[in-house]
């Protein structure tokens, strides 16, 4: 009988948010290395229910929060999370993707009378929250407890960035797995018939918590003095982009695509020969690691960026780091790519993040 590994958190399956991508892409290493993998994540669209929904290959659902009350229960009872492993056979390990440090507390005493393990897969350090006041000072408190002491608890821990290794470097059972992706997934090898002419820009992403600055992006873009350039931006309106950036006036050849599956997200950075994102130099994006720069590097665009997380260690001669946030920098930047960057013919992918490249290391972790 196979041992089980469970994976529980917010995480929207199978492919509705970066973190499912994300804990999918870690179970397929588990799963080369033998093992059974279930996922429980959470269900944002389809209201409140009890239990918890299949949704085939091991994947589950539980409804997200309604309220404070249930929220509160979901993070001191996890009765959901207990069912599935009670069902489960042979349970080894628990990962916990970004619950909230007193959900590692508890799981962790509750699960450890049964022999089970518990990881924790930190992949941001994060004050910012939506909903309510409470809501809001439990994020800002339950941050600082992460960063400083889920090494402390958790038995073993996945980080996502050298910064995260270095603040957890007293923990022996810690591995580093940026976000990662299967190369030989169909998303990747999508039939793309490439516009004539022209230059694309793309940048896909929503800038929620200041964490993107996709205002910057569209105020360079709209400084160039190019002919037979475009930019496509997915994941956000134009009229929401207008009701939060009033005082940016959008220039001409700026599609906006608002909210795309993942597969048309992948495919609008292929057919670009230019991807775009800019992030502050903060803590939180330092800790973290951009899944958009994973994915338009794995497409084997060309990339500009800022000097945020491990992306240097990544850069090749396709990726020009920014020192800073300027726009006069960016629309600088811009326009040398248009010069010196050939109109993609073909699609080169990168295999560097591919969950292959990481199997050895993480049976190591395991064991």
């Amino acid at each position: 009988m196979k041992d089980t590994i469970v994976y529980y958190g917010g995480f929207s399956l199978p492919d509705k948010n970066a973190a499912a991508n994300r804990v999918v892409s870690n179970g397929k290493i588990f799963k080369a290395l033998g093992y059974n993998v279930v996922f429980l994540g959470a269900d944002y669209d389809n209201g409140n229910y009890a239990g918890v929904k299949s949704l085939g290959d091991g994947m589950m659902c539980e409804a997200h929060p309604s309220g404070v009350i249930d929220w509160v229960k979901q993070i001191l009872l996890f009765k959901n999370l207990k069912k599935v492993i009670e069902k489960a056979s042979a349970v080894k390990l628990v990962i916990l993707y970004n619950v909230p440090f007193v959900t590692l507390c508890l799981a962790k005493g509750f699960f450890k009378k049964d022999g089970i393990e518990v990881a924790y897969d930190c992949t941001e350090w994060t004050q910012f929250t939506d909903g309510s006041f409470v809501k809001k000072i439990f994020k800002y408190i339950d941050e600082f407890f992460i960063r400083k002491f889920a090494h402390r608890i958790a038995d073993k821990m996945i980080v996502v960035s050298e910064t995260m290794l270095k603040a957890y470097k007293g923990k022996k059972k810690i591995i580093k797995l940026p976000p990662l992706i299967d190369l030989s997934d169909d998303i990747w090898h999508q039939p793309i018939e490439k516009e004539e002419g022209g230059f694309t820009f793309c940048f896909a992403g929503f800038p929620d918590g200041n964490k993107d600055y996709i205002g910057t992006v569209v105020e360079a873009f709209s400084l160039l003095e190019c002919n037979n350039v475009n930019l496509k931006i997915v994941g956000i309106t134009k009229d929401k982009f207008l009701e939060m950036y009033k005082n940016i006036s959008i220039g001409e050849n700026i599609d906006f695509f608002g909210k795309l599956t993942h597969s048309e997200a992948v495919k609008q950075i292929l057919l670009s020969d230019c991807y775009v994102f800019i992030r502050p130099s903060d803590r939180r994006n330092n800790a973290g690691f951009p899944t958009k720069f994973v994915e338009s590097y794995s497409c084997g665009v060309k990339i500009i960026t800022t000097d945020v997380s491990d992306v240097r260690m990544y850069a090749e001669a396709e990726c020009d780091i920014l020192p800073c946030n300027d726009v006069n920098e960016l629309r600088v930047a811009m326009t040398n790519a248009i010069s010196s960057t050939p109109k993609r013919e073909q699609i080169l992918l990168r295999d560097t993040f591919d969950y292959k490249n990481y199997i050895d290391e993480t049976q190591r972790w395991l064991n």
